[in-house]
């Protein structure tokens, strides 16, 4: 994600504290493992920076472990999150890592049919009004990531 960002001559930089925060225009929580995720932010003071920045309207992206952070609900088991999108994520609601696997399909975001690595299988049970998918796939929305076809 970070080359991909990088090639569409976006000005990224990392936050590691609060300050690091300041004139950010939007933010993206990558995947990983959202328990240690939450810890760092929460230690780091950068929960509140975060939630700070939603409420002035900056924008916030999350892949995976991303998407677990800014669910309003988290369980299997519960943990802390931001709270920031109106969706219940039950995680490894659809097995573990060792379940992932790699598509081709089309999507919203592009005609042609592009790369989707699922893993992590989290099930987001509920959406808001607010929310959309990007994929059409017919399971239920899974926790993924998309990268543009070669």
């Amino acid at each position: 994600m970070a080359r991909r960002l990088r090639e569409s001559a976006s000005n990224m930089c990392s936050c590691a504290t609060p300050s690091d925060m300041d004139g950010v225009d939007a933010v993206i929580l990558p995947g990983g493992e959202s328990t240690t995720q939450w810890k760092f932010l929460v230690e780091e003071g950068l929960d509140k920076t975060l939630l700070a920045h939603a409420a002035c309207g900056g924008a916030i992206f999350g892949t995976c472990a991303g998407t677990i952070l800014l669910a309003r609900e988290v369980r299997n088991p519960a943990q802390p999150s931001l709270g920031l999108a109106d969706i219940t994520v039950i995680r490894n609601g659809y097995g573990r890592q060792l379940a992932s696997e790699v598509r081709r399909e089309v999507t919203s975001i592009s005609p042609a049919p592009i790369e989707m690595v699922f893993h992590s299988r989290s099930d987001h049970r509920t959406r808001g009004t607010g929310g959309r998918n990007s994929s059409r796939h017919r399971a239920p929305t899974r926790c993924s990531c998309a990268k543009a076809a070669s």
